[in-house]
């Protein structure tokens, strides 16, 4: 990921080496999950859709949350 976020994408490695560093660890998902259930809304059993926009954490981190459903990869 951190070659992908170098070469193609042009960040600088020292933020890729974090931006990769916060995917591995779900950083973004967990706390997307955490602020919607402080807000009462509970995924656990929901059914979700993932349209396929990014990297896949947010589909893991909904699953791991108890949510089922599919992804679409577009």
């Amino acid at each position: 990921m951190r070659v992908y976020l170098v070469s193609d994408i042009g960040i600088a490695l020292p933020a890729a080496t974090e931006r990769a560093r916060s995917e591995l660890e779900r950083r973004i998902p967990k706390a997307v999950i955490s602020q919607l259930d402080d807000k009462g809304i509970l995924v656990k059993g929901k059914r979700v859709l993932d349209l396929g926009a990014g990297l896949g954490g947010m589909s893991e981190e909904l699953l791991l949350s108890g949510a089922h459903g599919q992804t679409i990869l577009a």
